[in-house]
């Protein structure tokens, strides 16, 4: 029971929802979990990538979109595990 609490509390980002994010515009994953220099590099390529048309909706937007969502993934999963390692060291006697 104990470490079902503790997994509950640890649960602070949705990885899924980070890559979904983070696929639709990598901007928004890293937003979502809280990278706001990373979001504001993602921001300025997004414009980038929008004002150079040959490349707005080719593989170089396919590939960056999938860095977005892989990243925006692997932060949410990492923002989990810190949120588990707090709550088992409070959970400490």
């Amino acid at each position: 029971m104990r470490a079902r609490v503790l997994a509950e509390r640890s649960q602070v980002r949705s990885p899924t929802l980070g890559g979904v994010l983070g696929f639709i515009f990598p901007s928004l994953g890293a937003l979502y979990n809280g990278k706001w220099g990373m979001a504001l590099l993602f921001l300025a390529m997004e414009l980038a990538f929008d004002g150079l048309s040959f490349v707005s909706w080719g593989i170089p937007r396919l590939i960056y979109a999938i860095v977005g969502a892989h990243l925006g993934n692997k932060w949410a999963r990492e923002a989990n595990t810190k949120a588990l390692d707090r709550a088992i060291n409070q959970a400490r006697p």
